[in-house]
């Protein structure tokens, strides 16, 4: 029998029924539009996780942003210099944070959320009138005259402060007003540009190189060029690139930091000289290091870079192409490397020290045979062992001659400088100490230097009157 289920019709249901289907058809209505509403709220106001104590408002706001893709815009004469907020919540709506914090403070916010912009101000005609300002965003690329993007290029909204920079890739996004007509693109090394955004909101920038730099004075040599004009190779090397570590000669600070120059010593005899090759084996017969210039002063000898004081100086010119040679003439013909030591500047009296300690031994010793071992193989050989073995008592006795010669050497070096002066003379001395032992033995070398140089600039400072005054004294142990 076909049986009639009025109840899910609804059709002569009992009173109670109907009730019930009432009240289920309402549940489903308000928990859908719950979930609509909450969908709504979701998209536009995230939580965060907040613990800040005695902060300024701006603070509050740059975190929210770190937390969020929310931004603040605001007008710093609303924000009260004393005001600050306390504020430790988890989990809590942005709005709820807003509310708890702007109302202490007589602050209003209004969220604009095609560019999740949260305008604050005092009042709703301020209010208003801020959001006119901020509802249009400006998007784009800048790249080189290749394609490729620029990082960190500047664009900025032209007769404002408002800027943001470029990230990675190159990419940017800007919040401007509804007016903004220009937009202005910088970055070093390349020409501004000027970019209408009147009837943009995407925009793709190319910058072309800026050659106006090559307009630019470089001193070099006895004189001044300009950097278009000069063609030749130069590397500079400052203070703060030198090696550090064990120092005995000026050249070690710069070994390893210019391409093309070759720093190298014959043996491990701290005595030894170092040997300079810049612009390779150049010559046959004659000399081939470079051209060394002391502030200014040509060294005649290579070997004379020894006595200079490793912490006086304060950078290296290294020229080291054909160039040279127009300004230095046939000396220049292996490169030059002008030496730059240290002046007195105007002040009060200023005391420096630097020094080091350091123990250098041998990594790795040769295998030789003991002496029974030496004895056998000679006799293998049918040769008698005592003609070339005057120095051991008997085949039972082993010595090891290569450690009998060498040791652990002991380096170290101090070196105390006074300098200062006025606007019109300046003075700087310096006194070096360095004792270095090489790792064989009976070898090292004991160094005193003193050096004292002064500037005097008279008539008006048309006139400089320079003096300086070095005497180095060593002591090797050969």
């Amino acid at each position: 029998m076909k049986k009639n289920h009025a109840y899910w019709r609804g059709y002569d249901a009992p009173p109670i029924a109907k009730l019930l289907m009432v009240m289920n058809f309402v549940a489903v209505f308000l928990f859908a539009c719950t979930l609509t509403v909450s969908a709504g709220v979701y998209s536009q106001d995230k939580k965060v996780s907040l613990s800040l104590n005695g902060v300024k408002y701006t603070r509050l706001f740059k975190a929210i942003e770190q937390s969020t893709n929310y931004r603040f815009t605001y007008s710093n004469d609303i924000l009260s210099k004393g005001s600050t907020v306390t504020i430790d919540v988890k989990d809590m709506p942005v709005s709820e944070v807003l509310n708890i914090t702007l109302g202490k403070a007589g602050l209003k916010y209004r969220f604009i959320e095609a560019s999740n912009i949260f305008v604050i101000s005092k009042n709703e005609e301020v209010l208003t009138g801020a959001e006119l300002l901020v509802n249009k965003v400006i998007s784009g690329k800048v790249t080189n005259e290749k394609g490729e993007p620029l990082s960190g290029a500047t664009v900025q909204v032209k007769g404002t402060a408002k800027a943001v920079t470029t990230t990675a890739d190159g990419t940017f996004s800007i919040d401007v007003a509804d007016d903004a007509k220009i937009l202005i693109i910088s970055y070093v090394g390349f020409t501004p540009q000027e970019v209408n955004i009147e009837k943009e909101t995407s925009i793709t920038v190319s910058l072309k190189t800026d050659a106006s730099g090559l307009n630019d004075v470089v001193v070099v040599g006895y004189g001044t060029a300009r950097k278009k004009d000069l063609t030749g190779s130069v590397s500079s090397i400052t203070s703060k690139d030198f090696t550090q570590g064990l120092v005995t000669n000026p050249m070690d600070q710069i070994q390893g930091k210019v391409p093309g120059l070759v720093i190298t010593r014959a043996d491990g005899d701290p005595n030894s000289e170092v040997i300079l090759r810049l612009r390779g084996q150049t010559s046959l017969s004659g000399g081939q290091s470079p051209l060394l210039v002391l502030d200014g002063v040509i060294l005649d000898d290579v070997s004379q870079i020894s006595n200079i004081l490793p912490g006086d100086i304060i950078s290296y010119d290294v020229l080291k192409d054909a160039s040279a040679t127009a300004i230095y003439g046939s000396r220049g013909a292996n490169g030059v490397i002008i030496i730059n030591t240290r002046k007195g500047r105007s002040g009060r009296m200023q005391v420096d020290y630097s020094g080091f300690v350091t123990s250098s031994k041998v990594a790795k010793t040769p295998e030789l045979l003991s002496t029974p071992e030496f004895y056998t193989e000679a006799e293998k050989l049918g040769v008698d062992p005592s003609v070339y073995d005057t120095y051991n008592s008997g085949a039972n006795v082993t010595n090891d001659w290569v450690k009998a010669i060498l040791r652990n050497g002991l380096t170290h070096s101090h070196t105390l400088a006074i300098s200062g002066g006025t606007e019109n003379f300046n003075y700087r001395g310096s006194v070096n100490y360095l004792n270095n032992q090489g790792i064989v033995i009976h070898t090292g070398k004991e160094q005193l230097g003193l050096r004292f140089n002064a500037e005097q600039k008279a008539l008006n400072g048309r006139l400089s009157i320079l003096m300086g005054v070095v005497n180095t004294s060593t002591d090797r142990e050969l």
